[in-house]
């Protein structure tokens, strides 16, 4: 009984390092979306930044709709006088989203010069 308990340790080894991340998804994207001043260096006053919360979409088409979703959404909210871009930034899982988002998040700290706002989207 011990022998075969001992040859069992390197198939369950085996068999355990191809099981899938809990956060990975099969054909999925993380995502998240960010506005801001088009041009930062020429904003009069403080710069409004938006970040959305991050989300999961099955495939390329269905990131093409949020995008463009998110891209109408903040031409209708943009405060910056020099214009907003509208960008969308994708990932395998989540945990490189939330990095990327928390690294991104990191450069707006200043509340002299942004106003950062959190917005929700579908």
């Amino acid at each position: 009984m011990k022998a075969f308990s001992i040859a069992l340790i390197p198939i369950l080894f085996f068999a355990a390092m191809f099981q899938p991340k809990a956060t990975e998804t099969k054909g999925g994207f993380y995502y998240y979306c960010t506005s801001r001043a088009k041009m930062p260096e020429l904003v009069k006053g403080k710069e409004t930044v938006l970040f959305s919360d991050i989300k999961l979409v099955a495939d390329k088409a269905e990131l093409a709709e949020k995008t463009a979703a998110w891209t109408e959404k903040v031409s209708g909210m943009c405060t910056n006088d020099v214009g907003c871009s509208a960008e969308v930034r994708s990932y395998a899982n989540m945990e490189l989203a939330r990095a990327a988002l928390d690294a991104e998040k990191a450069n707006y700290t200043d509340a002299a010069k942004f106003v950062v706002q959190n917005i929700m989207t579908r």
